[in-house]
């Protein structure tokens, strides 16, 4: 999430405030920006399919677009997270919702099996996100938030809107839950 202007090149901030001006180029490449990278937050927050994560990035867009006369952030990409953050958080509660009414599809962890004498890169990825997604909810949200989408512990802690100490401890938990869980697998 650069902001810095470099050889001409409008900041988040600069297109943002022409949006609001009624510039639909500036629009545009705000979201050719990070359409990409908000798509894979989507899709590693709530483990959807890249269509599902493809929708939720357009709804964000529209709203922000719907919007854009109120903008008056200092840090858009503080901002666009704590924006999209808000989205998963919706969606989380409608998905609780959802599974009240169908407890069949609670049923997870199948039975282990004896794991091949070799893993590969390929193997150990899986396996480390279903290590992730077995995290509780506000841990993997800040460790999907720092480590994967690289932002600062401050961000992440104004994104969840949690003090700093809360989002460090999150993280350790996060942290020791997955060596505990790729423990069992001798990486």
């Amino acid at each position: 999430m650069n902001n810095s202007s470099t050889n001409n090149t409008p900041t988040n901030e600069q297109l943002m405030q022409q949006v609001a001006r009624g510039d639909n180029s500036a629009f545009d490449t705000l979201y050719n920006r990070h359409s990409r990278r908000l798509c894979g937050f989507f899709t590693r927050m709530l483990g959807c399919d890249i269509e599902e994560a493809k929708d939720l990035t357009h709804d964000l867009f529209t709203r922000i677009y719907a919007k854009r006369h109120k903008y008056k952030i200092e840090n858009f990409g503080t901002w666009l997270y704590g924006a999209a953050y808000n989205i998963c958080k919706n969606e989380f509660r409608h998905r609780q919702i959802l599974e009240r009414f169908s407890q069949e599809q609670m049923e997870q962890e199948e039975p282990a099996t004896e794991q091949p004498q070799t893993i590969d890169g390929e193997q150990i990825n899986k396996m480390l996100h279903k290590a992730i997604d077995a995290l509780p909810t506000a841990q993997r949200e800040v460790f999907i938030l720092r480590y994967i989408e690289e932002l600062s512990t401050t961000e992440v802690a104004q994104i969840v809107d949690c003090p700093e100490g809360t989002v460090k401890s999150r993280l350790h938990h996060a942290l020791e839950s997955i060596r505990e869980k790729m423990k069992k697998y001798k990486i």
